[in-house]
């Protein structure tokens, strides 16, 4: 025990700031892992994929497919209804930066854009002008004409000539088929063709036209089908508007085709910050009660970076008659995450993009993956650990600020140096009072330029209370003085060194408790 008193002086100032890093790292594994909505669960990660493209979703009679690509080819995950992996299967196929794939039961087909291949023998089949490859249905386009292939034996069969070779086809798929969505611009404006897509024919449903304002172009268009009413989302781009800046536009509505399209302009807000979502993109419509389910990628609010306040998050909101639902937060991570699909009613899986991978990441609000997410694991434990080490390098700033705390009593003391030597050879305590007195003055004088209305508003509930400062102030200089006062004790300090351990412990604490919010 003799031995460890004189090392108090040193062992009880790290004990309290490492008390003080640790409540900073709690404090981050918190926000790092906050779920991005009470009702659905944390981000779980399903693999790692090379390609920043929506994963393939195919559903089974006891759960559900998700397939992507990887470096070396396709993985294919098989999962019960409870996300409890069954099976995993790896094909082997090139893969480059167009690689698109089709794969049912083990009928694979893979397309690098311009031409259509065999997965089993890697043989080119033919050239084509464009891949869709659905979850029950390979399809491609050649000219005008569309086309289905057979991936048995690959025969393929026309399904209908298109209006133009400039014709885009998007497709979609529900609990009660499988519908196509011819769209091509003449001069009446952008027109639709529905189609449904069935055994193997397609019987076309309706069409409709729609005609952005002259200032606007249009950029993407999503469409589902529920009965005989197709519900269509479109985006555009206003290149020159009254702020000077480009805007994004969104429009929904939806027609059972004996009448026009009408559509409504949208806007969402982010129910984290209450601030509208920006760059609102990867658009996702699925058929829902009374309207439709919009899945997005957009810009808002995370407490997940470090120095950042927001980054691209997936959201999800109902679309009905009257309007845009309430928005819901379906990830909260630090990464930009894209490219979202709904697996089934209730699950979302998602690409975060990394460097030259890119996590698969998946949330629900299935109780059994709101538990197998809600746990300890390396990824979430280095975000924590990053964001704390970045956010403790901040407190050099705070450093600096505190220049203006110290540097009084120590010009205190160079003064008495030439003016009253013989004071600091005495030890008189007068002058060890003065200049706690004199640095602790000119701290609570001089607090504003550290603990700023900034720094307050971004510091936790427990450093940033009424009157927090010139308490944590005066109390970080009590723990200070009394530590100081037993190694003077023990160790026979003069006054200079007392003065200078003390200011030395308490601009430690201060540093580590309220530096890392300085930025």
């Amino acid at each position: 025990m003799k031995t460890l008193r004189p090392k108090l002086v040193w062992i009880l100032p790290l004990l309290i700031i490492t008390v003080g890093i640790l409540l900073l790292f709690y404090e981050n594994y918190q926000e790092v892992t906050e779920p991005a909505d009470q009702d659905w669960s944390r981000d779980w990660e399903i693999g790692e994929t090379t390609a920043v493209k929506q994963p393939h979703i195919q559903k089974t009679d006891d759960g559900i497919q998700i397939s992507y690509l990887t470096e070396s080819g396709i993985t294919r995950h098989t999962y019960d209804n409870d996300y409890t992996e069954t099976d995993v299967q790896q094909y082997a196929i090139p893969v480059d930066t167009f690689t698109s794939f089709y794969l049912e039961n083990d009928a694979l087909l893979y397309s690098d854009y311009y031409s259509l291949y065999r997965g089993d023998t890697e043989e080119k089949i033919m050239d084509i002008d464009g891949f869709i490859p659905m979850s029950t249905a390979a399809l491609y386009q050649k000219g005008d004409t569309l086309y289905a292939i057979d991936p048995s034996n690959y025969e393929s069969s026309e399904l209908m000539t298109l209006a133009s070779v400039d014709s885009t086809v998007k497709t979609a798929e529900t609990e009660e088929g499988a519908y196509l969505m011819e769209e091509y611009t003449d001069g009446e404006g952008r027109q639709l063709h529905f189609y449904e897509h069935l055994d193997n024919q397609v019987e076309k449903i309706g069409e409709a036209t729609f005609l952005p304002s002259g200032s606007e172009s249009i950029k993407d268009i999503q469409f589902t089908m529920q009965g005989n009413e197709a519900s269509v989302l479109i985006s555009t781009v206003q290149k020159q508007s009254a702020s000077g800046q480009m805007e994004n536009h969104y429009y929904y509505g939806t027609t059972t085709f004996q009448n026009a399209l009408k559509t409504t302009r949208l806007s969402f807000t982010d129910p984290v910050s209450a601030q509208p979502l920006r760059e609102v993109s990867d658009m996702s419509l699925n058929p829902q009660k009374d309207g439709a389910s919009l899945l997005f990628k957009a810009v808002g609010a995370t407490n997940t970076r470090l120095g950042e306040s927001s980054q691209f998050n997936i959201y999800k909101v109902h679309l009905g008659t009257s309007g845009v639902g309430e928005v819901t937060r379906i990830s909260n991570t630090p990464d930009l995450s894209t490219h979202p699909v709904q697996t089934k009613e209730g699950s979302v899986v998602w690409v975060d993009k990394g460097g030259d991978s890119h996590k698969l990441l998946l949330s629900s609000q299935n109780p059994e993956i709101i538990e197998k997410a809600d746990t300890w694991n390396t990824r979430v434990l280095l975000g924590a650990l990053g964001k704390t080490m970045g956010m403790l390098s901040y407190s050099f700033f705070g450093l600096l600020i505190m220049t203006f705390w110290y540097i009084w009593p120590l010009l205190f003391l160079v003064i008495l140096l030439f003016v009253k030597r013989d004071a600091l050879d005495q030890d008189r305590t007068w002058i060890l009072l003065s200049g706690i007195v004199i640095y602790l003055a000119a701290a609570i004088i001089v607090r504003s330029p550290l603990f700023s209305e900034k720094l307050l508003a971004r510091a936790p509930d427990y450093l940033s209370f009424p009157g927090s400062p010139i308490i944590f102030i005066l109390g970080f200089a009590l723990i200070a003085f009394g530590i100081m006062k037993t190694g003077a004790k023990l160790r026979d300090w003069s006054i200079p060194i007392q003065i200078t351990y003390f200011i030395g412990v308490h601009v430690a604490l201060i540093t580590i408790f309220f530096g890392p919010y300085v930025l």
